[in-house]
């Protein structure tokens, strides 16, 4: 089983810091109010406003770092802070408070239930630039915000915690105000909400604790998997795009993320992405350089989840409050939504037959586009509202990570089962026209317009540092020759947008 919060846990002695009550709550050090006389427009917006100390995390270290914010705007439902370095207007931040309030809070909140904290009720969105070494030059990521659980805790437990239900969202190359921003909170929300409402069953476990083992081992109890929170986050984007709108049909598709996989050619001459190969969440953060293709599977799969599961987003409910923090979340979910889906299987503690059926469908779905999910072969598909084209990848053999799965040209040819094959790959044939998925295996050859190459493991080596590993195994292609050379360039590729992707952090602990 994947194991995500031991990879962000180091050990520092926590220190008792003082803290200052504010309307009726525990906030960070309150720093003396200034008057400002200088004539620059912003400087003097914040004259007379409250400044707090807050403890930031830098995304390319992990270390914390003192954030002198004032307050800018507050509402019923948040309130909004700004780095004093930052110079976000009062303005800015007053349309912000009133987004969240209005949209984003309670269109998320509706479909996986209320944050939790043991002092404060109100939000706390911190503006600001997130030290995250982007550089427009070369980045194509860039941290966009981060929910970070150490803001759940006392002080006297861990020492850099803010004691307050907080979101960090960026700010440059962020832009406060537009759609992208919004949904960044939108994804962060249901981080602390995921987070925050688990761990209200167990808090009174931390009245116990007296080493740092007994701690990680209670947050390990508590949050779920990465790919799992990240999919529901994903998940939160959707819902809230879909709330002021969505696209020209009502959908709150995420387009650059469907143009993403669509152009994932592209993005691989240009050394961007590896989802050709099969790179997708299941071995979430195997790779930096493509964490962008995580973000982009995992939302096309909890898409998937929702669309077959009546398009009802009661199924992100299910996997919130699963007692599970790991796939068995998602895969208990989908048997209680998805009727049908596992039919001739009986479900087990470990629920490994589900998960194999699960992922193996949802690849299927994005090579054969059921347009109508009422048709015999619905399942895979989207049910019209999204269209894949997945790259048939070239050569006679691959690597697979867990949960990976590639496809390649058949053309209604006969594929046999490889001698030898590894013990976890899987095949099968994909028919578009017929809307069917065919499994190969010892014994039974078989054919279709696609090959899909699967690798059904569902336990992933993590190493000490916390990166997924493996265990890879070889699958085969339905190519019998060698993989054509692709170019390298050495600028953007053709096509490819300049505009970064965002992405979000896991921040660690410190205890």
């Amino acid at each position: 089983m994947q194991s995500s919060g031991s990879r962000f846990c180091h050990i520092v002695l926590a220190s008792l810091i003082s803290l200052v009550p504010l309307l009726g709550s525990c906030y960070p050090l309150l720093i003396q109010e200034q008057s400002f006389a200088g004539e620059d427009p912003v400087e003097k917006d914040y004259a007379g406003k409250e400044r707090l100390e807050f403890s930031a995390i830098r995304a390319t270290n992990s270390s914390s770092y003192p954030v002198d914010a004032v307050l800018l705007a507050e509402n019923d439902a948040c309130v909004v802070y700004g780095d004093y370095n930052a110079k976000v207007t009062v303005s800015t931040a007053k349309e912000i408070a009133q987004e969240y309030a209005g949209r984003i809070g309670p269109c998320i909140t509706e479909v996986f239930g209320d944050y939790y904290h043991p002092k404060n009720k109100k939000l706390v969105i911190l503006l600001l630039d997130i030290i995250d070494g982007y550089d427009f030059t070369k980045d194509t990521t860039y941290v966009a915000g981060y929910f970070s659980m150490k803001d759940i805790f006392p002080k006297t437990l861990l020492s850099n915690s803010n004691e307050a239900p907080m979101l960090y969202i960026d700010i440059n190359p962020g832009k406060p105000g537009d759609v992208n921003f919004y949904s960044t909170i939108a994804h962060e929300l249901q981080h602390l909400i995921n987070f925050s409402s688990r761990y209200r069953g167990k808090e009174s476990e931390t009245e116990n604790i007296k080493t740092s083992q007994e701690f990680y081992a209670l947050i390990e109890s508590v949050q779920q998997d990465e790919w799992v929170d990240e999919g529901l986050s994903s998940a939160a984007e959707y819902i809230y795009n879909k709330a002021i709108g969505g696209n020209e049909k009502g959908y709150g598709h995420i387009e650059k993320k469907l143009d993403y996989y669509n152009n994932a050619r592209q993005y691989s001459n240009a050394g961007q992405s590896r989802i050709i190969e099969g790179n997708n969440f299941f071995t979430w953060g195997e790779n930096d350089s493509h964490i962008y293709d995580d973000y982009v599977t995992v939302y096309l799969f909890f898409q998937w989840l929702r669309i077959q599961a009546d398009n009802d987003t009661s199924i992100y409910r299910s996997i919130i409050e699963s007692e599970y923090g790991d796939y068995r979340a998602v895969t208990a979910a989908a048997r209680e939504h998805i009727p049908g889906l596992f039919d001739g299987i009986d479900s087990t503690d470990d629920q490994t037959e589900e998960l194999e059926r699960l992922l193996e469908s949802w690849l299927a779905a994005n090579y054969i586009n059921a347009p109508k999910k009422e048709n015999a072969g619905g399942i895979f598909g989207y049910d019209g509202e999204i269209t894949l084209n997945p790259v048939m990848l070239d050569g006679t053999s691959t690597w697979l990570y867990p949960g990976e799965g590639v496809y390649s040209k058949l053309d209604g040819k006969i594929f046999d089962y490889p001698m030898n094959s590894p013990a976890h790959i899987r095949y099968a044939g994909l028919s578009r026209t017929e809307e069917t998925l065919l499994h190969i295996t010892q014994g039974n050859s078989g054919t279709g317009n696609a090959l899909l190459t699967f690798n059904a493991n569902h336990t992933v080596t993590m190493t000490a540092a916390g990166t997924p590993t493996g265990p890879t195994e070889l699958g085969t292609l339905a190519s019998t020759e060698p993989a054509s050379a692709e170019p390298s360039p050495s600028g953007r590729a053709a096509g490819i947008p300049a505009k970064p992707f965002p992405i979000d952090i896991r921040p660690p602990l410190q205890f």
